[in-house]
């Protein structure tokens, strides 16, 4: 992911394409990246051992690493995506778009040509929002950090 995303700006690709993906994150996301230490001449928020990206077994190691076998970094996304549909209004191709899923065949494609970005923005204010609200009395809350109470 590129800083330029966190800054909600468009980067380019590598290719010096403008890239047709833009992160939209909540206010607690943006001061994390805003904290977070840069590399001098590294765009990138997350930086991979060889100065690129995380690889997409990054996180899948991580949670090896807290000895979380149990769980899946697709579960992760799952979880957004039952929230999404089950709990909020938004239009199924908004939260499609939050997941960078491709919306539609290539006829919709090619007239699809806004990224709906302050929509993902305002979803994913209402995800953190969401993840940040202690739960209700008598619900079960399953800590990701193994051995660690809820």
């Amino acid at each position: 992911m590129l800083a330029d995303h966190c800054r909600n700006r468009t980067g380019s690709d590598p290719a010096g394409k403008r890239s047709t993906s833009r992160a939209a994150f909540g206010w607690g996301a943006r001061k994390f990246f805003a904290l977070s230490p840069r590399e001098d001449n590294n765009p990138r928020v997350f930086i991979g051992p060889r100065k690129d990206g995380l690889s997409n077994m990054a996180m899948a190691s991580v949670l090896h690493r807290m000895g979380r076998d149990d769980i899946t970094v697709h579960g992760f996304r799952s979880t957004f995506r039952d929230w999404a549909a089950e709990r909020t209004s938004y239009p199924n191709h908004v939260v499609e778009m939050a997941l960078a899923h491709v919306i539609g065949d290539k006829v919709e494609g090619a007239y699809r040509r806004g990224d709906l970005f302050e929509k993902r923005r305002r979803l994913m204010a209402d995800w953190a929002k969401y993840c940040g609200t202690k739960p209700t009395q008598g619900a079960e809350v399953v800590s990701i950090r193994a051995g660690a109470a809820s």
